[in-house]
């Protein structure tokens, strides 16, 4: 068994495993064998997104962190890092967090969670993080373009009397059915 990274900073392990002589001389089908005995594969990964608002006065970068197999995975945490380019523009709040909208892994029933986190006001350049209610490897979900799980920022910003919000999300599976996440 070996850990290995790959050049995209993802994390996997590989196994190696022998089939005796004789085994191999048989008559058994071990295609079909050999493969339940792979686990299946499991990486760390993390997907990001950095963007500014229309009047780059704050910018956003939100980072969601899970562990992925072929067709399930669960989340670890999210963290999001604000930063204000115009200084005559306040934060007067943050609100980021992480949800889930898909089917358990393994078990009967739906994931539809929601944990957020707000930050009343957020400090220009510091880290926020959070680890979502549904974390950990026993909440374990599917995803593909029906199910998946989401990170997600809410920035809002205050210039004068003006008041407006720059928002988006970043997602794991479930391309159907979130709009504007990436």
């Amino acid at each position: 068994m070996g850990a290995y990274h790959g050049v995209d900073g993802s994390s996997y392990v590989s196994y190696e495993f022998g089939i005796p002589y004789e085994g191999s001389q048989s008559s058994i089908d071990f295609s079909k064998t050999i493969s339940s005995l792979f686990p299946q594969s499991v990486h760390a990964d993390s997907k990001s997104y950095s963007g500014c608002d229309s009047t780059i006065s704050g910018c956003a970068n939100l980072t969601f962190n899970f562990t992925a197999y072929s067709d399930h995975m669960y989340a670890n945490s999210v963290s999001v890092v604000w930063t204000r380019v115009d200084s005559v523009v306040s934060f007067t709040s943050g609100t980021f967090g992480a949800a889930c909208y898909a089917d358990w892994y393994g078990a009967s029933g739906v994931c539809n969670q929601n944990s957020p986190r707000t930050i009343t006001p957020p400090s220009s350049g510091t880290t926020y993080s959070l680890t979502p209610s549904f974390a950990g490897s026993s909440h374990m979900t599917y995803y593909d373009d029906l199910n998946g799980q989401k990170a997600y920022q809410q920035l809002t910003m205050k210039r004068g009397s003006t008041t407006w919000t720059y928002s988006f999300c970043v997602a794991v599976g479930g391309g159907s059915i979130i709009y504007g996440c990436y």
